[in-house]
């Protein structure tokens, strides 16, 4: 029991730096971030399963907006949206095709919906317009080459983090 909490908050650590960071990098295209994140997210749904993960997702989310400042802004609205159905995404993925889809695929997938859902929410809270459709295409873009980002690092996380278990 000490190990999983030992291992969950550093990971929750882990993911708050990473989020933090991403928050203050210039963004090339608007609300765009890497996601690595979603690195700890998806190492926690496979080591520990989608309710640990939810717990490690709203931790890092709200620890993160509160050290950035960002704690109830619309940028925050947008995290919890986008990680909360991309965590549900990757979850069922992970369960139900283990064999047919890849932790790269996985991470895809859950970058793509974290975007749409993204483009949802800025489209019913601030521009509302059935334009924002138009850049969807990029949004979906950019989730192939940072979803294919994470999910290769994801793979080498999990490898070292095997390799360190099996030391102790």
């Amino acid at each position: 029991m000490n190990n999983k909490i030992t291992e969950l908050s550093l990971l929750t650590a882990v993911g708050i730096i990473f989020f933090t960071v991403e928050t203050v990098l210039p963004n090339p295209v608007p609300f765009f971030r890497l996601g690595l994140a979603n690195i700890v997210t998806i190492i926690v749904i496979k080591r520990w399963g989608a309710i640990n993960a939810v717990l490690v997702l709203f931790s890092r989310i709200i620890l993160g907006s509160l050290v950035t400042g960002k704690i109830f802004t619309p940028l925050f609205i947008m995290s919890v949206a986008g990680g909360s159905a991309s965590l549900v995404i990757m979850f069922l993925l992970i369960k139900y095709f283990p064999e047919k889809v890849s932790l790269v695929g996985v991470s895809v997938a859950g970058a793509s919906v974290h975007n749409i859902v993204q483009l949802y929410i800025a489209n019913c809270l601030f521009i509302k317009s059935v334009y924002i459709i138009s850049i969807l295409p990029v949004f979906l873009f950019t989730s192939i080459f940072s979803g294919a980002l994470v999910g290769i690092s994801t793979i080498y996380s999990l490898r070292i983090i095997d390799q360190k278990i099996k030391k102790y």
